[in-house]
């Protein structure tokens, strides 16, 4: 390990908390690096350029729950995703914003569709994107 980059998990338990959040970039990856906040958070992030020339930053997850190689393997298909056009931060967030009913008539037959449509508890759920329904979900 230089100091300024990581290889392997050991020099990530190595990297220690410090008064304000600093970073420490992937040795195989280039655009990864790894978060480390004042409380010793660790959160994987991909730097990346969208075909519009856009620099943008996805998050991918935390370590330890993901660990080096798993992060370098998203970091990748997120690199590859914005080499061919796509932007993965916009799809991520256009994703999330989908409708009940859009899903609906992606996942299901026709007769299933109209039979969780049916329900009047799935049809005020349609104004609600997936976030919202699980709050609701969750609070039945």
């Amino acid at each position: 390990m230089t100091g300024r980059e990581y290889s392997t998990q050991q020099d990530i338990k190595k990297a220690a908390p410090r008064l304000k959040a600093w970073e420490l970039p992937d040795s195989g990856v280039p655009g990864l690096v790894l978060k480390i906040g004042p409380s010793a958070s660790k959160t994987w992030v991909i730097r990346y350029t969208s075909a519009g020339g856009r620099r943008n930053n996805k998050k991918l997850g935390r370590y330890p729950g993901m660990t080096v190689a798993m992060a370098r393997t998203q970091a990748l298909k997120v690199l590859g995703n914005a080499a061919e056009g796509a932007d993965p931060s916009r799809d991520a967030k256009r994703e999330k914003s989908t409708t009940l009913g859009v899903y609906i008539e992606g996942h299901y037959t026709e007769d299933a569709q109209q039979k969780i449509l049916g329900h009047k508890r799935c049809i005020s759920a349609l104004e609600f994107n997936f976030s919202d329904l699980c709050r609701v979900l969750h609070s039945l």
